[in-house]
């Protein structure tokens, strides 16, 4: 089958399925015309790479297991089977957080950014807007940078938002001293998270433009965006 036909069977984009030939996971032949062609070895292949990306490998160990070596399919969906059911207590344990979070909503109170981002974190929120090779980078920066640095960085946000929501309140023009500042705060922060990646920050804004209610719980409404845009084109 052709590359759109693979895609919408299994799920994934052709994006994807061209990311893993560049990086030798799949290796399609090609119709006359250049099209590329995958057989059923490469669905199997294709399969695999799923199960092993649903077990948290990286597209590089992925890329360690060939077909006649490493771990066999069945082996895979053993595991697989074996993840799955521990996400069940998982599941379990995060309806329980999102119980108790709604029931502070509900009276009124304030939830503290960092337990919304790992509420978010664990709902995967990300995974609708980030392909699965800036998730694999995500993950990798936020093992190398290790857990202080990123509750540090956490704390950078909340203070922040804090901080320009103050900003907008007052009416403080964003052209000014103070304005240019946060904004080059706020650029700061997002080159920290992206690591300077494009994709990555322009997944991040389809993020936000998505689903701007969940940002707006950890105070970021719709003014202060646009208000340290304004910012920025004025440094």
């Amino acid at each position: 089958m052709r590359v759109g036909d693979l895609a919408r069977t299994a799920g994934t984009t052709v994006r994807t399925l061209h990311h893993y030939e560049q990086v030798g996971l799949l290796a399609p032949t090609r119709d006359p015309s250049g099209h590329r062609l995958y057989t059923k070895r490469d669905v199997r292949r294709l399969g695999k790479i799923k199960l092993l990306r649903g077990l948290g490998l990286s597209l590089s160990d992925i890329a360690t297991i060939s077909d006649g070596s490493g771990m066999s399919l069945v082996r895979i969906i053993r595991l697989h089977k074996a993840r799955l059911e521990a996400q069940k207590t998982e599941l379990g344990s995060l309806l329980l957080r999102l119980d108790a979070v709604e029931s502070r909503l509900g009276r009124g109170d304030r939830v503290g950014t960092d337990e919304l981002f790992s509420l978010m974190e664990a709902m995967t929120m990300f995974e609708k807007h980030y392909t699965p090779e800036q998730l694999d980078e995500l993950r990798k920066r936020r093992e190398t940078l290790g857990q202080e640095a990123v509750r540090q960085g956490q704390k950078d946000w909340e203070d922040l938002i804090a901080q320009v929501r103050s900003a907008v309140e007052e009416e403080t023009p964003p052209e000014s001293d103070r304005g240019r500042a946060l904004a080059a705060r706020w650029s700061n922060l997002i080159e920290q998270f992206t690591g300077g990646d494009s994709g990555i920050r322009e997944s991040l804004q389809k993020a936000y433009a998505a689903e701007p209610q969940s940002w707006e719980q950890v105070g970021i409404d719709p003014s202060m965006p646009e208000w340290i845009g304004r910012a920025a084109k004025g440094a």
